[in-house]
């Protein structure tokens, strides 16, 4: 899956969706990597977004959050609390999902 973001000149790939309130209802949001050099996950809400492709790739799984909430994540982030990492924009974690998604590749 892809996005491109409102105030974004490109699109970018998804790695993770997740349902939360915003705005006062509940949202799809996208965990994306918004640039090349980013330590970390950046997550947008639908309304600040366009999909751009919606084909979701074999590698994503449904998982349950930890407040029991259904989670679509690309597998290279369930291991080794790899996904809170990311979300806390830690750049040994980044370098470490970047190993883990050019695996996936060759």
């Amino acid at each position: 899956m892809r996005i491109k973001e409102n105030n974004r000149d490109v699109d970018v790939e998804v790695y993770g969706i997740y349902w939360a309130e915003y705005q006062g209802k509940l949202q799809r949001f996208h965990f994306v990597i918004p640039y090349q050099g980013y330590e970390g996950l950046n997550a947008v809400p639908e309304v600040e977004c366009e999909v751009t492709d919606a084909a979701i790739s074999s590698q994503f799984r449904i998982v349950k959050n930890s407040r029991g909430n259904d989670l679509i994540i690309h597998e290279t982030l369930l291991e080794d609390n790899l996904l809170d990492e990311l979300i806390e924009h830690d750049p040994e974690a980044m370098k470490e999902f970047q190993r883990r998604l050019s695996k996936t590749i060759e």
